[in-house]
């Protein structure tokens, strides 16, 4: 074993007051403890080989800007990189760990995110250049 890419994830665009709590957990054990279970599960082959190995962790964009109808899914992946930077410490310098945050490309499903085939509002600015509405000055 010597790459792990933990690439699962997704989560459908739902509004956070609505969502149930089955829904967020949900959300939370594909987006975030998936990817920690899949680093426990190949700490003990990598340590043991000469070579070490690679945990490299996809991330999403929506980690460090607002991710209105996907907040839980933005806010897990924020941890998934907190835990990336915790265990590329521990584990260093055997076993080398990493993420790669990733932003949305213009496919036809996003698009149609919203149902109006045009690219949604929360998407057409470049991260961290928006001021959410309704924040403090």
């Amino acid at each position: 074993m010597d790459v792990a890419v933990n690439n699962a994830g997704g989560a459908p665009f739902t509004g956070f007051a609505s969502a149930s709590p089955r829904f967020h957990r949900g959300v939370t054990d594909l987006n975030f403890l998936a990817g920690v279970f899949v680093a426990q599960a190949v700490h003990p082959v990598m340590s043991a080989q000469d070579s070490g190995g690679v945990v490299l962790n996809v991330t999403s964009i929506s980690a460090r800007r607002p991710s209105p109808g996907t907040a839980v899914y933005g806010a897990v992946k924020a941890a998934l990189e907190s835990v990336t930077r915790s265990l590329a410490v521990e584990w260093a310098p055997r076993i080398r760990v990493d993420a790669v945050r990733l932003a949305a490309h213009i496919t036809g499903a996003v698009l149609n995110v919203d149902g109006g085939g045009e690219w949604p509002a929360f998407l057409r600015h470049a991260p961290g250049t928006e001021k959410p509405p309704g924040s403090a000055p």
